[in-house]
């Protein structure tokens, strides 16, 4: 899972930085979402973000679709 959020990450940096358009953002982050409630990614969220930074929009982010 760590690999997951580690990409999600990549991808939510990339819609940051304007060097993904809207449409693939809205995609990417639909299915952050669905990923993100689902009791598994919870539990692990909750292990990974003890020894793993990430910024602030994107620990939002998670946190939001929990």
């Amino acid at each position: 899972m760590r690999v997951y959020f580690d990409l999600c990450f990549e991808e939510y940096d990339l819609y940051n930085k304007k060097m993904i358009d809207d449409d693939m953002w809205a995609t990417w982050e639909g299915g952050m979402k669905f990923a993100f409630s689902k009791p598994a990614f919870i539990q692990a969220w909750d292990i990974i973000k003890l020894d793993t930074e990430y910024n602030e929009g994107f620990n939002k982010l998670v946190e939001y679709c929990r």
